[in-house]
C-alpha cells in the first residue's frame, strides 16, 4: 500500500453568542484552561502565550502560538479561531 501526504493547512472558527462569555474578566482562566489541556501533550512556553487588553471590547484577546509559530489559537470576546499551517 502506498500513501501520499500533501501540504495541508487547517483552520477552525467558532462564534460565541450571548453575553455570558466575559473574556476581559476571565482571560487568565481561559489561558490556563488551554495550557492544561494542550500543554501536557504539546509544550507551551510562557513566551507563546499572550493576553491583549484594550480600550475596546474588540481589542481584548487571548493568543497562544504553537509549533514554532505554525499554529495559533486566538480567542476574542465573540469568536475562537484555530489555525495550523504546514511548513
Amino acid at each position: 500500500m502506498q500513501a501520499a501526504v500533501e501540504r495541508v493547512d487547517l483552520e477552525y472558527e467558532a462564534a460565541f453568542f450571548g453575553s455570558g462569555f466575559d473574556l476581559s474578566a476571565r482571560n487568565m482562566e481561559v489561558l490556563r484552561s488551554f495550557h492544561e489541556g494542550i500543554g501536557s501533550s504539546y509544550p507551551i512556553r510562557s513566551s507563546d502565550m499572550q493576553i491583549s487588553r484594550g480600550d475596546r471590547l474588540s481589542e481584548v484577546r487571548v493568543r497562544i502560538s504553537l509549533f514554532g509559530g505554525n499554529g495559533l489559537i486566538d480567542v476574542t470576546e465573540d469568536r475562537l479561531s484555530i489555525s495550523f499551517e504546514y511548513m
